[in-house]
């Protein structure tokens, strides 16, 4: 995976992780991330951090998706948006990578 600070997009077919420079400590309902190579503290709502956590690992964005709308008792076509928008964001300060999908 490579750096994302030029992403303009993610879509369902796209994979994404945590950056491996990001700590993330819970408190209370919220999730605070320090990125370590800006030394920059970002805060995450509920939402965002459950998220956050999904992506320990390498994940489709399809399956967070759907993890998300089961989560939420939603329809993934009703999260997809929001999703998405999330993990453009966290792309674009460089808190997540992104493998885009082979075509």
């Amino acid at each position: 995976m490579s750096e994302t600070d030029s992403v303009t997009e993610v879509g369902p077919s796209d994979w994404v992780v945590r950056a491996g420079w990001v700590a993330k400590e819970q408190v209370g309902d919220e999730g605070i991330l320090y990125d370590d190579r800006r030394d920059r503290i970002h805060v995450l709502n509920s939402t965002g951090s459950w998220i956050w956590e999904q992506c320990e690992q390498e994940i489709h964005v399809a399956e967070l998706v759907s993890r998300f709308a089961t989560f939420c008792a939603r329809s993934p076509s009703e999260v997809s948006d929001d999703v998405e928008a999330l993990l453009l964001d966290l792309l674009g300060h460089g808190l997540l990578q992104r493998r885009a999908a082979q075509s």
